[in-house]
């Protein structure tokens, strides 16, 4: 996912992700966050039963000059260790 070249301070267009649950078990989402520069505008939350599907919206606000690469990260309640990481393709900004 690519927001393109961005002015510091200045919020992106919002880009939808969609999730799918693609095993044979539930996936209950219970968080998602993103680091420094993106925010996630948007999500639905709850348990994705098997073949679901969920969007989350996302917005890119740089904070200071450079490149950016991010995670996205999908919680459960079971333990960290099943967190799902989905990464941002690098951002330039000015």
């Amino acid at each position: 996912m690519g927001f393109g070249t961005q002015s510091i301070g200045s919020v992106s267009a919002m880009q939808t992700l969609t999730v799918t649950n693609n095993t044979k078990y539930q996936f209950p989402l219970t968080s998602v966050g993103a680091e420094t520069g993106f925010s996630v505008a948007s999500t639905n939350r709850g348990i994705l039963q098997p073949g679901q599907s969920c969007t989350l919206q996302l917005v890119f606000v740089p904070i200071h000059a450079g490149n950016y690469v991010s995670r996205l990260n999908l919680g459960t309640p079971y333990s960290s260790a099943l967190t799902a990481v989905l990464y941002l393709l690098p951002l330039w900004y000015r």
